[in-house]
């Protein structure tokens, strides 16, 4: 009956963590500059967890197996970290928002002078060769944030080392389930919005970039 216990904490751990606003930003900021609907949050949305889940272990085996104990200081550079790799993804989300809607060319016609137009674009993806960047956002997350306190004090405290890496592979687990089922619906939302509205779903985005700026520049100066 302990047993079960620890795992179903371990699981109920995994999904709380997995919706910490900064995971959730990140996810949907990375989505949100693809804007491949559903496909694109799913594959985002393991990347990150497979990220995330990386480091947990790897620090969680050092500190159960060797005996390392994780500095002070070590989850709040991660976390500032953290806020600077989501400065950038809300920079970029914006910076796409503006070269989605508009995009100036410089040209002549009709025996006019040479002069600018503005077009609308859909086509510009400026982080269309560096998906494989999420696994790298997922690795700082799983550094910062409540993981140290939801899953390594947990599982440095199990009487055995294998017990507290079972726990951590049941956490592990409850983030990716809990990510998949975000960037489901997620997908889901983004694609209904753009069939019935895709001037809302530019709104969105642009909402989505300026809510992760600022949760970044929280992060990054501090309460």
């Amino acid at each position: 009956m302990e047993l079960t216990a620890i795992l179903m904490m371990a699981f109920g751990f995994g999904v709380l963590h997995a919706l910490d606003a900064d995971h959730v930003l990140a996810v949907s900021g990375l989505s949100g500059i693809h804007r491949d609907g559903m496909k694109s949050s799913y594959a985002f949305s393991i990347r990150w967890a497979l990220g995330h889940g990386s480091s947990i272990l790897l620090v969680g085996g050092l500190v159960l197996f060797v005996g390392i104990a994780i500095p002070e200081r070590f989850s709040s550079i991660a976390e500032e970290l953290v806020g600077f790799m989501l400065l950038a993804i809300g920079l970029l989300l914006l910076a796409d928002w503006i070269r989605q809607k508009s995009s100036l060319y410089l040209h002549r016609h009709d025996k006019m002078p040479l002069h600018v137009h503005m077009h609308s674009t859909g086509t510009v993806n400026p982080l269309h060769q560096h998906k494989h960047g999420t696994v790298l956002v997922g690795l700082l997350h799983g550094l910062a944030g409540s993981a140290p306190l939801l899953a390594l004090l947990p599982a440095s405290s199990s009487d055995s080392p294998l017990m507290g890496m079972v726990y951590l592979l049941i956490f592990c687990l409850a983030v990716l389930l809990s990510m998949l089922v975000f960037g489901g619906l997620l997908g889901t939302a983004f694609t209904s919005l753009q069939k019935i509205n895709r001037q809302l779903t530019e709104m969105l985005r642009l909402l989505l970039a300026l809510i992760t700026v600022s949760f970044a520049l929280y992060l990054i100066l501090g309460e």
